[in-house]
């Protein structure tokens, strides 16, 4: 069997990212910046610079993932469809969406329960990132790792698949592959537009490389 190469990008820098003071969510409408739709840009070229070219192009539904990843499959020339998932879209945290960041930590029972609970802890009306993780990981296997037709094509030759999804869901896929401590979600950046490139194949999961964001020009960016 030939390696699969699993490229997990996490969306251009969005409306929701800018918010300031930080909050807790935002909402799947929000779109990309200027700025995100310029990440998204130079990580398209950089992918069609590499030659890279992909099997299939998944992203969630949201819309800061769906532009970026449209932005990637014009810049590859890629021609087949782009598939959306809602099980790619990022966690929700149900009644704590749009409120302060600092505000919610600031009360000491939000943090014992989150410091005990870890991935376990189910935000108010909204999910845990076991469930998170349960829906992410579950597809990851209906549609590339466990899926006949890619084990199939796998034998016969390397195949590259685009996952464009958010920085959360990505952590708590990494959790599914990698089973390092639960507490660990909480503390490794996926910046906007980073590549986190897996590959799974006869000796199992390998991390590449993790938060990748060396396309992004920081002199030329932004003007």
């Amino acid at each position: 069997m030939k390696n699969i190469n699993i490229y997990l990008v996490r969306h251009g820098q969005s409306e929701g990212n800018t918010v300031d003071p930080d909050v807790i969510g935002q909402p799947a409408s929000s779109p990309l910046t200027k700025l995100g739709i310029e990440q998204a840009s130079l990580l398209g070229k950089r992918f069609a610079t590499d030659k890279v070219k992909f099997a299939r192009c998944f992203s969630s539904s949201f819309i800061r993932a769906a532009e970026t990843a449209k932005i990637i499959t014009v810049a590859i020339d890629h021609k087949e469809p782009l598939y959306l998932y809602n099980e790619l879209v990022e966690y929700s945290p149900g009644d704590w969406r749009g409120k302060v960041r600092a505000d919610v930590f600031s009360q000491i029972e939000n943090v014992r329960k989150v410091g005990a609970l870890n991935m376990g802890f189910k935000f108010p009306n909204g999910e845990a990132l076991h469930q998170v993780e349960r829906r992410a990981a579950h597809w990851l296997e209906e549609q590339i790792i466990f899926n006949d037709r890619v084990l199939a094509a796998a034998e016969k030759e390397e195949l590259n698949y685009l996952v464009v999804s958010h920085g959360m869901t990505i952590r708590c896929l990494l959790h599914y592959v990698m089973g390092f401590d639960q507490s660990f979600v909480w503390n490794i950046n996926i910046d906007n537009s980073s590549i986190t490139h897996l590959k799974f194949g006869d000796r199992g999961w390998y991390l590449n490389c993790l938060n990748d964001t060396s396309h992004l020009d920081m002199n030329k960016i932004g003007k």
